[in-house]
């Protein structure tokens, strides 16, 4: 059957797909260009406008890559800031294709990275923002690929097995693989848990068995950890601060089931309803296929444990809205989705049509509520139906598209009172995310600090010390009670001004309150139980 359908074909299944990532690719350029920053992405701007070795939350990878693209094209923008992940993402749908072909078949891998280009956590988030999913996803199934070359070699005898174990070709196999495991290290620390799955697929197999007990494996992890060294030196210089801080995050506050749900279904949402059902499904193929089908029981072994632990600890830790922290997981169940997607097709009839039509209704129904979704964020034309309804069944008091928006008026205002002169005024603001976004609208001409319990990455890219004696200027997401709490020891006198507004389309969104704030004579108390300057 795959061979007659790949003679009859005007397009083979590797050029449908550089076809698909031209297309992708020049939408999620102009998307690019012409959308704001969100509150993550202008929070790791700033963390690309101050080069580290490592960072506070994160693996460098990301922003080391932004920021050698904002300096290639001589260009502090969204554009050149996302650059970066827009080009990684053409190169995951690619591996994403190769990674189901060799699983699979040709058609199976292109079908995989359509419906991988329909989810909106991938197409939209990792495919456009500036964020550490970006090298992570390319990395990891470049890893995964690597992994299952080896895992599929398979021998006529165990003198022809022990003869290649020892061969040279063999330990280059796993020096690649500690390379690509390094990178996807150096991109998010999720890359424990791709090594974990391999070994995992690895100890269930009697045929891969022998892995566990050879060198190679333990070659690739001396490798992953030189190749990510700069997250570890980082952290030694800083008391761990990174670990320690991803470490707590799953601590343990009491049962909450409704964090759970919550958990559930914002990963349904995040991936969409459509798709993120028959993921699920190919959990259930998979493990019913069992460990005899390799390639369905390493798709498997590799996605069931950032799934089911993201998923699980939220019964005890609040993660939030981190719905995008099981995505590693349900990338690795695309390609075999790809592959029933194939099938489906291949039987003809009321299968072929049916399938098809939800490839064009999924591709009509993603494309035309990001459109509408970037009309609305740019114009709020939709206030009174759309997302800021949605949000408040969550818990979210503002519209969310708001967090894409750029407080462009800001910049103005801070031009108009002469507090540009950094030889006298620095910014506070009592949000790591307030920080970010006002980084990005001043063009990062001004140092901020959070006076927040949980600044992130900003304590670190600036000297408290050597403020002192300057005056401040307080943008607060809270009210003026707040403010002095915070604040008020810190200075002599702390004055409120005019709230700044946030208008979008004539119609104030958001408001924030302005303080000035003279003389700072000591410095506010940190977090986290840190030395930073």
């Amino acid at each position: 059957m795959e061979k007659q359908e790949l003679k009859t074909n005007k397009m083979s299944a590797g050029r449908a797909v550089l076809l698909l990532i031209i297309v992708t690719l020049a939408i999620r350029l102009v998307i690019a260009a012409v959308t704001g920053l969100g509150f993550g992405e202008s929070y790791y701007a700033m963390g690309v406008a101050h080069p580290q070795l490592s960072y506070f939350d994160q693996p460098p990878l990301s922003f080391w890559l932004g920021w050698a693209s904002v300096e290639t094209l001589n260009s502090y923008s969204a554009f050149a800031l996302r650059l970066p992940t827009i080009l990684l993402f053409a190169g995951t749908t690619w591996m994403m294709y190769r990674l189901g072909k060799r699983l699979f078949s040709e058609w199976a891998g292109f079908w995989a990275a359509v419906i991988l280009n329909l989810s909106a956590v991938f197409t939209y988030s990792v495919g456009i923002w500036l964020q550490p999913d970006a090298p992570l996803m390319f990395f990891w199934l470049a890893s995964a690929i690597c992994f299952y070359d080896v895992f599929s070699i398979r021998f006529n005898s165990i003198e022809e097995r022990n003869r290649y174990r020892s061969s040279w070709d063999c330990y280059l196999r796993w020096i690649v693989i500690g390379v690509m495991l390094g990178l996807t290290t150096l991109s998010k620390y999720h890359a424990a848990f791709l090594f974990a799955g391999a070994g995992l697929y690895a100890l269930t197999r009697k045929e891969d068995r022998h892995w566990v007990f050879h060198p190679g494996p333990y070659l690739a992890l001396l490798i992953n950890f030189l190749v990510a060294a700069p997250v570890f030196i980082w952290n030694y210089n800083h008391d761990w601060a990174s670990f320690l801080f991803q470490s707590h995050r799953a601590a343990n506050t009491g049962l909450h089931l409704d964090w759970f749900v919550r958990s559930i279904g914002g990963q349904m949402l995040w991936v969409l309803p459509w798709i993120w059902v028959p993921l699920i499904w190919q959990l259930y193929t998979c493990s019913k296929a069992g460990r005899k089908d390799s390639a369905r029981w390493f798709c498997l072994m590799t996605a069931v444990l950032p799934i089911v632990f993201f998923t699980v600890v939220t019964l005890w830790a609040n993660l939030g809205f981190h719905f995008h922290w099981q995505a590693p997981g349900y990338l690795m169940l695309f390609p075999p989705l790809g592959a029933a997607f194939h099938a489906f097709i291949s039987r003809g009839g009321t299968y072929r049509k049916w399938s098809l039509r939800w490839v064009w209704l999924s591709v009509i129904v993603t494309f035309f509520s990001c459109v509408v979704i970037q009309i609305h964020a740019a114009t709020g034309f939709w206030s009174a139906y759309g997302p800021k309804w949605f949000g408040q069944l969550f818990g979210e008091k503002n519209d969310p598209t708001m967090e894409g928006y750029d407080y462009t008026g800001l910049l103005p205002l801070f031009e108009k009172e002469g507090w540009l002169d950094t030889s006298k005024y620095f910014v506070i603001t009592d949000r790591w995310w307030l920080a970010g976004k006002v980084d990005w609208a001043l063009k990062g001409k001004m140092p901020i600090v959070p006076f927040d319990s949980d600044p992130r990455n900003v304590v670190y890219f600036y000297d408290q010390g050597s403020f002192l004696g300057k005056d401040a200027i307080f943008i607060a997401a809270e009210g003026e009670k707040g403010v002095m709490s915070r604040a008020g020891s810190c200075f002599d006198k702390i004055t409120k001004l005019d709230n700044f507004k946030v208008v979008r389309a004539g119609v104030v969104e958001l408001e924030f309150g302005v303080y000035y704030c003279q003389n700072y004579k000591h410095k506010y108390n940190l977090p986290y139980g840190l030395n930073i300057k």
